[in-house]
């Protein structure tokens, strides 16, 4: 029943109550509901991007007018039940705008999405809710336009020294961390986990914490901190379980398993994977988040140096949707299987200039290693430029990047068969420790996660 929401919406011509800039006539009126949220997130996830923004539109209809309904007079009791009714509409609000601002992107209609920011922005009148629209905004300027410079500066708006949200700090961690001491990354850290509610979340910022260890060289403290993180989860119940952990649980064993290069864990790994994929074609999800998975297990089965199999899973990830950066894994996959021509032409057909930091350091080691396996002279003397150009900023990856490139520079195709077998098997090892392993880890082509039972009405 709505009837009692109705003198809480704007008037027929009036911008419509979503957000979307429209009159609320030819918007929401008439169609608003709580049943609404979930056809969102179905919709979403079995890539039904159009009809999920309707749906989003109307849910979020629903809930800011059921804010102001019930949420705004409690308010004036003063009581902790009333504050804490205000910091549910603050989250379940946030989730659902960073659903709208999903199916923004994946519409076409991404350079929309800051408007509607700005017309959300006194949906809820609390400065934590500005908080999180400012950090909407920061995210919409990494995400979709690459551009972290301008998403610091947009998420430094917020006081990060007393900001409790994980949301905030993950996404402040991930465009700072080259001006951050480690220590105030781990103070942050620390926040983050003992603040955040899902545990999903819990997991996904733990293993963030072992990983930060990690890419200081702290390896065995950063896996015990995994370690116990990826245990923990697997010890919830069912009820307590959600896709996207399971989804986290799975890419953390992963991580585990080739820091500690411990193939029982990875093979660990590519069960929960094939599991996930069998999850996502049993539920009809979305053929780029099944792209995604496959790219795992065939980032898996390289590992173990199961390279044909490795191949069929990047050529069916690709399949699904063509990525230039599963490429780059693929053509890693060919070299190893001494087919270096179809490896070479792979990384020529991809335009390296689109990558960000992190991914052209992937793509400079696959150069690396087909010099190794072919060595020919424009080999080695592609693989040396790319590893020049590379950047990092995490000594784990500065020391790779520099024996690397010390190693390429000594290599002559008359070098011993012994010494370049050394090279090829070290090259392949840091493979399994590409950088893209720390930051934000937001895909938009990953399923998005229902809001927390907790905060339904």
């Amino acid at each position: 029943m709505i009837s009692h929401l109705k003198k809480y919406e704007p008037k027929r011509n009036e911008i419509c109550t979503c957000g979307s800039g429209r009159k609320f006539k030819k918007c929401c009126i008439g169609a608003y509901s709580s049943g609404a949220q979930e056809r969102a997130f179905e919709k979403y996830n079995k890539g039904l991007y159009a009809e999920a923004l309707t749906a989003c539109r109307h849910h979020l209809t629903w809930y800011i007018l059921c804010h102001n309904a019930h949420t705004v007079p409690f308010l004036s009791s003063g009581t902790k039940k009333s504050q804490d009714l205000l910091t549910i509409d603050i989250e379940a609000l946030a989730d659902l705008v960073g659903l709208l601002h999903r199916c923004y992107f994946k519409t076409g209609q991404s350079e929309e999405f800051p408007s509607t920011l700005d017309r959300l922005a006194n949906a809820i009148d609390d400065p934590r809710w500005r908080d999180k629209v400012v950090y909407l905004r920061a995210l919409w300027w990494l995400l979709d336009k690459n551009d972290r410079n301008s998403s610091f500066s947009a998420v430094s708006v917020v006081d990060i020294e007393s900001c409790k949200d994980p949301e905030i700090l993950t996404l402040y961690i991930d465009v700072s961390f080259q001006k951050q001491s480690f220590k105030i990354t781990l103070e942050i850290l620390d926040r983050i986990i003992e603040n955040t509610h899902k545990e999903s979340y819990k997991l996904q910022y733990t293993v963030l914490k072992g990983i930060a260890y990690c890419l200081i060289n702290e390896v065995d403290q950063g896996c015990e901190i995994i370690k116990e993180a990826t245990d923990n989860y697997q010890k919830l119940s069912d009820e307590n379980r959600t896709p996207y952990g399971d989804h986290q649980l799975a890419h953390s064993l992963h991580i585990l398993g080739e820091f500690l290069g411990d193939g029982n864990i990875v093979r660990e790994t590519i069960a929960q994977y094939e599991a996930i994929l069998h999850d996502v074609e049993k539920q009809g999800y979305t053929e780029a988040y099944a792209a995604v998975i496959k790219k795992s297990l065939g980032d898996c089965l390289s590992f173990l140096k199961e390279y044909h199999e490795a191949v069929k899973y990047y050529q069916e990830s690709l399949r699904d949707e063509n990525v230039d950066l599963t490429k780059v894994f693929l053509s890693r996959a060919y070299v190893n299987l001494s087919d270096s021509e179809s490896g070479r032409g792979l990384l020529k057909s991809i335009d390296a200039a689109q990558f960000d930091e992190n991914s052209h350091y992937d793509y400079a080691i696959s150069w690396a290693i087909l010099a190794t396996h072919s060595l020919l002279p424009e080999d080695l003397e592609t693989a040396k430029s790319q590893l020049k150009q590379a950047e990092s900023n995490w000594p784990l990856f500065i020391g790779q990047r520099d024996s690397i490139l010390i190693q390429l520079l000594e290599t002559v195709p008359k070098k011993p068969k012994s010494a370049i077998k050394d090279l090829v098997r070290s090259l392949n090892r840091y493979v399994s420790l590409n950088p893209n392993l720390f930051g934000v880890g937001i895909n938009f082509n990953k399923i998005v996660e229902d809001i927390d039972r907790k905060h339904a009405r």
